[in-house]
């Protein structure tokens, strides 16, 4: 889990803590204006793309053959799941917002769904980022390929 957790950006982790605090002065009715929701929200948004572009770049699993052809890439489908899933976000928070020009309140009705669901994806990209690293080093020791450049680039 702290490997994990290790792979959040700094803006994911300020957006988590905001949205956190600003979720629970709002239950408390200490703040009622939805700009101090929109703010982290927004924040954690940028987060979540930033992830995305940090980790969903097509990993190498020195494996040449695998590597060169990008139907055969190892990393192409967690990446792809990735972009899918922060446009999914994207798509539903924006969603939302629009919806909240219609209909009177509906963001403050929704803020607990804004929350939750920000959460979620959060923890769907580290699991899926987790889960491709472990898969690609799993291949690389059970191959026996790209030992030799892996030791090579890391000067053992």
């Amino acid at each position: 889990m702290k490997n994990r957790l290790k792979r959040l950006n700094k803006i994911q982790i300020i957006s988590l803590i905001l949205l956190t605090i600003t979720y629970i002065l709002r239950i408390f009715n200490v703040l009622t204006d939805n700009i101090y929701f929109t703010t982290p929200l927004l924040l954690s948004t940028l987060g979540l793309i930033k992830f995305m572009a940090k980790w969903s770049n097509e990993g190498k699993t020195w494996f040449k053959k695998m590597d060169k052809n990008y139907n055969k890439n190892f990393t192409r489908k967690p990446s792809d799941a990735l972009f899918f899933l922060v446009v999914a976000y994207v798509v539903v928070v924006a969603g939302i917002y629009v919806t909240n020009i219609f209909v009177e309140n509906y963001l403050t009705e929704s803020l607990f769904a804004l929350y939750l669901l920000t959460i979620v994806y959060n923890y769907m990209a580290l699991v899926l980022v987790d889960k491709t690293s472990e898969d690609v080093v799993k291949f690389i020791d059970e191959s026996g390929k790209g030992k030799v450049e892996r030791k090579k680039k890391n000067g053992k």
